[in-house]
Order: structure tokens, then C-alpha cells, then sequence
């Protein structure tokens, strides 16, 4: 019996000693899952990490630019919706691809650039007047 409580303390003295160790890398390998989680890509201006922020004004998400007091290159986001990181870059203008995920609607992606080339076309109804839809005989 003796020898089983000499050796339970000296197991609870080591993990004593390791459980400050285990916790801080606990906390950086947290840290490091949640700076990449918010990482979109590359910024095309400077190529600085563009990083989702919330604003400490209004308290909206937007992305931003790692570099940011040299670089103020910026994007908006979608207001009620789950952002996630496709890694596809935008054919148009170089800036990273999203996925956007909203409650009961369909899953879309987009480029972040509000003004890019391959949104010219969102929102406009398509013309399906000169389809054919009759069947010829």
C-alpha cells in the first residue's frame, strides 16, 4: 500500500510539472488554429495576409490587410452569413475566393472585390426570350 501512494505522488508531481508546459501549448496551437481560420489569402495590393477583423465601431465583419498602417486595402462582407476560405483566387483581379453559407438559402462563392469583373452580371435577370422552348415537328 505504501508503495503505491509513493507512487501516485511522484505521477502527480510530474504532471505538475508538465501541466503548465501542456497548457501553453495548448493556448498556441489554439492561438495559431484561429489567426489561420481567419486568414482569406494573399493581399494583391501588397501581399500581406488579408485577414477577416471586426470593426470596433459598428461590430461588422469586414477583411482587411495584415499590413495594415502601410496597406489599407479592405473588403466588405456579407452581413448574417458564414464565411469560409475556398483558396481559389479570382481569375479577374487576384483577390481571394469565399464560400458564403447562409441559414436556408443555398451556398454561393464569390470574390471578395465588390467591383470585380465577374460580378457584372449578378442581379440582372437572364433574357430567355430568344430560347427556343417549343418543340418542332
Amino acid at each position: 500500500m505504501e508503495e503505491a501512494k509513493v507512487f501516485l505522488k511522484k505521477v502527480l508531481k510530474e504532471f505538475k510539472e508538465n501541466d503548465e508546459k501542456i497548457g501553453k501549448n495548448l493556448l498556441k496551437a489554439y492561438r495559431e488554429f484561429k489567426r489561420s481560420s481567419r486568414t482569406l489569402g494573399k493581399c494583391p495590393k501588397c501581399g500581406g495576409d488579408l485577414v477577416i477583423i471586426r470593426s470596433k465601431k459598428t461590430k461588422l465583419l469586414f477583411v482587411g490587410c495584415s499590413n495594415y498602417p502601410k496597406c489599407k486595402n479592405a473588403y466588405p462582407l456579407p452581413r448574417g452569413a458564414r464565411i469560409e476560405k475556398t483558396g481559389k483566387i479570382c481569375e479577374y483581379c487576384n483577390t481571394p475566393i469565399i464560400r458564403i453559407k447562409r441559414k436556408g438559402r443555398r451556398t454561393f462563392s464569390m470574390c471578395l472585390d465588390p467591383n470585380c469583373k465577374s460580378k457584372e452580371n449578378w442581379g440582372k435577370k437572364k433574357d430567355y426570350s430568344n430560347s427556343k422552348t417549343s418543340k418542332s415537328s
